[in-house]
């Protein structure tokens, strides 16, 4: 039971970690996207709050004081929230635009603004306007009209009452009962004038201007430097949220288990990005890429029988997925091992694999093919040694048999179908049988999108497909799982471009050197480069 739990818990860790990778793959995907996003968010706040004009805000502060009978919170909450809507009433407004000029009422209204306290039983009023002196003179003219009116509605409000009570005072002699209750009743009738009185005297005086507005030193807007850091956090937060979404929208093979599981087929191995990230350790990236493609090439050797030529399409299901790396990069593995190889260029479309070395495109595949389909006859031998460039000397290696052979793609065509027929593609590998190489590696076209990788698949002994984590989709698998079920060459398995570099890596600390190539001559196209010693790439 033990073990369960820790393998359930390992399996729950690894998918966690998974799911991180995944998102950091979908940040990195969008990275342009992103930078897009930040950039434009960030620069258009900078520049805005640069172009628009200064706003200046100052305040006034009024203060709620008890007299007499002390109030409860709840009266003196209502009392505070009943000034804050009369602050900005018209009846304040009004008082108050007659001593601002060049100031309607509209922009009174619009430059005002209050905020009650009921902790500290505070009421502020705000002034807005081009210049400090303005606003401080906005907040302490409407803070006084606030007071005048106040005072004004209370006195009315006391007026009216004091008017009742002694309407009742002198209808109360005429009303029937006793002498005593009478001359009661007249009494609080009095006493209730009397503190009408009072009240009516100091009417307004429990609400007070303690602080008034002072000319600011600054504008309180706009802050360029403030806005910037803003607009920067939250552009960030916006293109996270947008790459995320398009990982969810698109979705991708989350590792290279996924891969094998969509495609149905093994992973051969997992090769880790081929470029360097920010803060890695060079010897652990170099290390962890030639231990990728020893392992490829132990794979590829177990896969296939012993003894004979091997010609292998390698192919992916779309562009971007590393196929002309892994190609070339597992021709150099086999001949590093001692055996000899050559490395064919059929994506006539978009070719790449000659840049490696440094070779011209052309003379090469497409004329060959082009002039076999002009005269209606086989590929020739002699045009495809000529063609044909040796970019390893036999002496490099501890084998004199070890060779690396490329056959260029030539120049790309304008439509390259009637040059990739089954007939011509035959034929050219029927004079590639006849030549001393071991192993033959075709980087073919991509599955999807045209038929130029079922052309090459169909004279080949296998079949090697590549795949990136973060480019290919699973929709994209899919379709090339459906591809592959239409072939009659079953594929070797997968390389899986992306994977994480495993802790630990045995020589990660010292790469190993070995003798690699100098690029081709371009002057001389058949030369053969010179060896130097450098580090393993």
């Amino acid at each position: 039971m033990d073990q369960q739990r820790e393998q359930e818990a390992w399996r729950e860790a690894e998918d966690g970690r998974e799911q991180l990778r995944r998102h950091v793959r979908a940040l990195r995907r969008s990275a342009k996207l992103a930078i897009a996003i930040v950039a434009t968010v960030t620069l258009g706040t900078l520049l805005v709050s640069l172009l628009l004009p200064d706003s200046y805000r100052a305040s006034a502060r009024l203060v709620f004081q008890e007299e007499g009978t002390a109030l409860d919170p709840e009266t003196i909450e209502r009392r505070l929230a009943t000034g804050m809507e009369l602050v900005t009433s018209r009846p304040v407004l009004r008082r108050a635009v007659d001593r601002l000029p060049g100031i309607t009422l509209e922009q009174l209204g619009e430059r005002v603004s209050s905020e009650v306290s009921p902790e500290a039983n505070l009421i502020e009023i705000t002034g807005t306007a081009g210049s400090g002196s303005q606003a401080a003179a906005i907040a302490n003219t409407v803070a006084e009209s606030f007071l005048a009116e106040r005072t004004r509605l209370q006195r009315e409000g006391l007026a009216r009452q004091r008017s009742v009570l002694q309407q009742h005072l002198r209808l109360a002699p005429e009303r029937p009962g006793t002498d005593a209750a009478a001359g009661e009743e007249l009494r609080a009738l009095e006493q209730r004038l009397d503190e009408l009185a009072v009240s009516e005297a100091t009417a307004g005086s429990d609400l007070r201007l303690v602080e008034p507005a002072t000319t600011p030193d600054r504008p309180s807007s706009p802050r360029p430097l403030l806005a910037t850091v803003l607009a920067l956090f939250a552009s960030l937060l916006v293109a996270i949220l947008v790459a995320l979404a398009r990982e969810h929208l698109t979705p991708r093979a989350g590792g290279p288990r996924d891969v094998a599981r969509i495609l149905g087929v093994p992973v051969l191995a997992g090769v880790p990005e081929l470029r360097r990230r920010p803060g890695g350790r060079p010897g652990t990236r170099v290390a962890a890429e030639r231990g990728a493609f020893d392992s490829l090439r132990n794979a590829v050797e177990l896969a296939t029988p012993p003894g004979q030529q091997k010609l292998i399409v390698v192919t992916s299901a779309t562009v971007g997925e590393g196929k002309t790396t892994v190609a070339h990069r597992l021709a150099r593995s086999l001949v590093t091992a001692g055996q000899s190889a050559m490395l064919v260029s059929g994506d006539l479309r978009r070719p790449a694999l000659q840049e490696p070395f440094g070779l011209p495109s052309g003379p090469g595949l497409s004329e060959l093919l082009a002039t076999a389909a002009s005269g209606r006859r086989a590929v020739s031998r002699d045009a495809l040694a000529c063609s044909t460039r040796i970019v390893t000397p036999s002496d490099t290696l501890s084998s004199g048999w070890a060779r690396l052979a490329v056959l260029p793609s030539g120049e790309p065509p304008d439509d390259p179908a009637p040059l990739l027929t089954s007939d011509l593609v035959s034929s050219l590998f029927d004079q590639i049988a006849g030549l001393d190489y071991e192993w033959v590696l075709v980087d073919a076209p991509p599955l999807l999108g045209t038929v130029d990788a079922r052309v090459f698949a169909g004279a080949a002994d296998a079949l090697l497909l590549v795949s990136r984590l973060g480019v290919v989709t699973i929709d994209q698998l899919l379709a090339e799982r459906d591809e592959l079920d239409r072939l009659e060459v079953e594929p070797l398995g997968v390389v899986v471009v992306g994977s994480p570099v495993e802790a630990g890596v045995y020589d990660a600390g010292r790469p190993q050197r070995e003798r690699a190539v100098l690029p081709a001559d371009r002057s001389r196209p058949g030369r053969m480069a010179e060896a130097v010693d450098r580090p393993a790439i």
